[in-house]
């Protein structure tokens, strides 16, 4: 049961999960560039060893990400939870099954894992990622 003080807005809430979920359409659209504006200036990124810190690692990256076009994704984010911090920020959980097609191959589970954010607004008020982290769970082999 959520406690009253760390309940968010359902307008936050709903700004939050939008955030989450076009964070996953994005990157299963091909749109690698574009997710650098879901994080904040200085926003981070933790993939297993690798960190991403602010828009121009995360466009790096995108260049990196373009390069294997045959790899296709779809990004199953389930169990949101999401609660208000005390310095006006929110942080959750998202829990991602990673579905993965590779140059016509049949689909494939490719990652279980657990993705935790810190959420803050921009200076225009806008819900970013400030920090988010993905820790697996289970990962299987392409077949």
């Amino acid at each position: 049961m959520t406690s009253v003080n760390t309940a968010l807005s359902d307008t936050d809430r709903r700004a939050i999960e939008d955030l989450i979920l076009e964070h996953a359409w994005l990157l299963d659209h091909c749109r690698w560039h574009d997710v650098a504006e879901l994080y904040l200036e200085n926003g981070t990124l933790t993939v297993g060893t690798q960190t991403l810190v602010g828009r121009d690692q995360f466009h790096r990256w995108a260049d990196t990400r373009a390069a294997n076009s045959a790899r296709r994704t779809h990004h199953q984010c389930t169990n949101i939870r999401l609660r208000r911090d005390d310095d006006d920020g929110a942080s959750g959980t998202v829990m991602l099954v990673l579905h993965v097609s590779d140059g016509g191959d049949s689909p494939y589970v490719d990652f279980i894992g657990e993705y935790h954010d810190r959420y803050a607004r921009d200076q225009h008020g806008i819900w970013r990622f400030n920090t988010r982290v993905l820790h697996p769970l289970a990962a299987t082999r392409a077949p």
